[in-house]
């Protein structure tokens, strides 16, 4: 359902528009939507069980599909809130999503290093980084004939956790295995609830842009819990202080 309080809208001026302020301010065009993740009040999909995580699983792959098909968005970013320390403002489990006119800056960053790790040739890094951390170990959660789980090596907060499909594709959206996925978030989230006492989280799916986009990519989803603050040096230079190292944050989930 349409957003209340919409960050974006499909209604704002378009830029080139006589309502538009002034020619290096944009409108904020895009879609601002509110996902019911559950018809259960009080339990996050997880809890309810997998169906129910695959039910919402399959609707994320709904709107990406109905947004690339309207052709007016170019990247769909798809968010959860957990807790109140998370930022989660209502009470009934839910998910959000932002349709962007733009490519988010920590994407374009994303596709400028999948194109640069195999200048000119073949190759992706995320199936680099799953082959190589399933192999050695130390940081590996669980893995699943589709999916790797993992702490990855410069894990921004504790328990910071990736899962990546092991088949190499750019778009959420093509995913033809959201049963198993659901499987494993059950799984993972699961074990967050019961060994990090329900922490607050917020995890986003990182997807190709719907348009317009050549360089390659490995779509994938991040989970952070939020058991500490960013300060002033996370914040305001970027620099991320980890208390808790990934090879522990994985024995842990492991």
């Amino acid at each position: 359902m349409p957003n209340k309080f919409p960050i974006l809208v499909s209604g704002a001026p378009r830029a080139g528009s006589e309502r538009t302020i002034s020619p290096d301010r944009r409108p904020a065009t895009g879609s601002s939507e509110v996902i019911v993740d559950s018809p259960v009040h009080g339990k996050a999909p997880w809890e309810v069980g997998a169906g129910q995580v695959q039910e919402m699983l399959e609707m994320y792959r709904d709107r990406f599909l109905a947004l690339k098909a309207e052709g007016r968005t170019s990247y769909v970013h798809i968010i959860r809130n957990h807790g109140a320390a998370a930022a989660s403002s209502l009470g009934h489990p839910h998910s959000q999503l932002f349709g962007l006119p733009f490519i988010p800056p920590v994407i374009d960053a994303e596709l400028n290093g999948f194109a640069s790790a195999y200048p000119g040739e073949a190759g992706c890094i995320l199936c680099d980084i799953v082959r190589d951390t399933e192999a050695e170990g130390s940081r590996l959660v669980m893995a699943t004939g589709g999916f790797v789980v993992f702490s990855p090596f410069a894990a921004r907060l504790p328990y910071e956790t990736w899962i990546v499909p092991r088949r190499h594709q750019p778009r959420f959206e093509d995913c033809d295995r959201l049963d198993e996925l659901s499987e494993v978030m059950t799984e993972v989230l699961l074990r967050y609830r019961d060994r990090l006492d329900d922490p607050p989280l917020n995890y986003w799916i990182h997807s190709y842009p719907l348009h317009g986009e050549s360089r390659p990519y490995h779509w994938h989803l991040e989970i952070l819990p939020r058991l500490t603050v960013p300060g002033g040096l996370e914040l305001g230079a970027d620099v991320w202080v980890n208390i808790v190292a990934p090879e522990e944050a994985a024995a842990l989930l492991r």
